[in-house]
């Protein structure tokens, strides 16, 4: 049968097994068996209070409590199983894997802090140390409101490193936490640290017992006995030899190592080195390592410092260091050269500027002189209109003509500097002045036009440069003639089309079949055109497009030119 636990009071053993709990007496003789009633049940904890025994239970939360005079078995509900039991208080401390810590007299207690992933713990006077993956967190033990209270805590494998412990105990009012190579003697008000004492190079090894003067360490075949206490006197600080791996100037943020040469070959490898760093008399910092290195791997900040050295805390010397700044590292280094920088990214954004406003008053001037060259252009073929009706004695007709061109020069006038307008006023200027050259060219070679007005209110409000149609309206009118000769008519389709975000300006008109079509592609109009398309695309970022010859929409024979925007 398996035994669980074993406990001895006075002359008398009580062995907990799988089945049954036997009490022995001095000799060895059984004086009671105590039978489970419960087949399902078993029990892994014995605990004595008094004349009673509480078996706690292994799988179920539940104690069966044994009275030692009558025989008598009871049981009582509690969070109890795969407990861990320590005395405290004359009572019973104990941890659960399932349900935390828990304290019992005559009843359960359950305490308000939940710790995951107890690995191992033990208390101090009113304190309570729990080791959890590496770190010691301690709490002070409320039995009034049964509180654990955080004190502190310290992350044991990040302060020391290589090194992992597996247990924690309380022995002589010290605190000692370790595994199976060795183990940390810890300050019992701050948890730092004071030395360590190496066991051996052993691969197993179980939670350690304390006795005397010693702790005892089984590992599976050997047992150690150490004294924790002579082990800190071994170090001799005469022996001890300690120094800084540059002796060049330290530098701010610059690595370096202090390096401990001891004549003990076990001292130098496996104790606690520590170096304390004071500043201005006040200690900002401690390193540790069992290993006969520290390393300072991000360097120090500048200033100056007194390094103090101990090994298993015996003091073994100490030394005033410097940390300065390199160039690389000084402020005003840093300083300068971004000034530097920063001047150099204004002057070049400048010159950029400078560059660009050169080029875009360019580009305005371009297009100031392309307005100019449009201006005597439209006044000339304005005025031979007048001048035609006035020779034919068409005063009325010339009125309204003057009038018409009135109006069309005060457009003119009034949006030639604008940058844009809506697309409404381009095309009722358009209408105008394809109104005065079909009164100019009715008798000598007359033309009807078509313009689209069923257009969007969307559309109507598009903007688009002033004037950028009359050109291309100019030569439809010049090179518009019947494709046949019985029929002197020639004809003029303006339309909006809109697809998508694309809406294209068609012009387009008859041609005699007899007449070249490069007459349109080399005329001044186009050229017009298209050198202020690129003009005002380059100076406002448009994306405006003029495409010559485009395919026909109305006619056989003819030619169609389209003036393309992006909504």
């Amino acid at each position: 049968k398996a035994i669980f636990d074993v406990i001895c009071w006075n002359d008398t053993t009580a062995v907990l097994t799988s089945k049954n709990l036997i009490l022995f007496n001095d000799r060895n003789k059984i004086i009671k068996k105590y039978e489970y009633s419960d087949a399902t049940e078993m029990y892994n904890r014995i605990y004595l209070s008094g004349n009673k025994i509480h078996l706690f239970s292994m799988f179920f939360n539940n104690v069966l409590i044994i009275d030692l005079r009558s025989g008598k078995s009871t049981k009582r509900m509690g969070p109890s199983n795969q407990i861990d039991p320590t005395p405290f208080n004359n009572n019973l401390f104990f941890s659960s894997a399932y349900s935390g810590f828990h304290y019992f007299d005559t009843a359960f207690h359950s305490f308000n802090k939940s710790i995951p992933a107890v690995d191992n713990y033990c208390i101090q006077n009113d304190s309570l140390w729990v080791l959890t993956s590496g770190t010691i967190k301690v709490f002070k033990i409320d039995l009034i409101f049964f509180k654990l209270q955080p004190l502190f805590e310290i992350n044991l494998r990040e302060i020391v490193s290589g090194f992992s412990p597996d247990w924690v105990m309380s022995f002589q009012e010290k605190i000692y936490t370790g595994n199976s190579k060795g183990f940390l003697t810890l300050d019992h008000k701050t948890g730092c640290p004071t030395s360590y004492t190496y066991i051996g190079n052993y691969q197993e090894g179980k939670s350690p017992l304390a006795f005397g003067h010693s702790i005892y360490f089984n590992h599976r075949n050997y047992i150690t006995k150490l004294d924790p206490v002579r082990q800190a006197m071994l170090v001799i600080p005469a022996t001890v030899k300690v120094c800084i791996s540059t002796n060049q100037q330290l530098y701010q943020q610059v690595p370096f190592f202090i390096e401990f040469a001891i004549e003990n070959y076990i001292l130098q490898k496996h104790s606690l080195k520590e170096v304390q760093v004071y500043r201005r008399g006040i200690r900002t910092n401690s390193f540790y390592n069992l290993d006969d290195k520290i390393t300072f791997p991000s360097g120090m900040p500048k200033g100056e410092y007194l390094l103090k050295y101990f090994i298993n805390g015996v003091p073994v010397g100490e030394k005033h260091i410097f940390i300065t700044l390199p160039l690389a590292s000084n402020p005003l280094f840093y300083i300068s050269v971004t000034v530097a920088i920063i001047a150099f990214v204004l002057i070049l954004f400048k010159n950029i500027l400078d560059r660009r406003t050169y080029e875009r008053k360019i580009m305005e001037s371009r297009l100031q002189l392309l307005r100019q060259n449009l201006n005597p252009h439209f006044i000339f073929n304005s005025l031979n209109l007048i001048y035609s009706l006035v020779l034919q004695r068409k005063n009325e007709v010339a009125i309204v003509a003057i009038n018409n061109f009135s109006d069309l020069h005060r457009y003119y006038l009034e949006n030639i500097s604008k940058q844009k307008i809506q697309l409404q006023y381009e095309l009722k200027f358009v209408a105008s002045y394809l109104k005065l050259e079909a009164a100019r060219l009715e008798l000598d070679d007359p033309f009807e036009y078509h313009l689209t007005h069923d257009l969007t209110e969307e559309i109507r409000r598009i903007l688009v440069p002033p004037m950028i149609l009359q050109p291309l309206i100019e030569n439809a009118v010049k090179y518009c003639r019947s494709p046949r000769k019985s029929d002197g008519i020639g004809i003029i389709y303006v339309d909006v089309e809109q697809v998508g975000k694309i809406i294209s300006i068609g012009i387009e008109n008859t041609i005699f079949s007899g007449r070249i079509n490069k007459m349109h592609s080399s005329g001044m109009g186009i050229k017009l055109v298209r050198e202020r398309v690129e003009i005002f695309n380059n100076t406002f970022k448009e994306s405006i497009n003029l495409i010559t010859e485009a395919p026909l929409k109305y006619f056989a024979e003819g030619y169609r030119c389209e003036v393309v925007f992006q909504n």
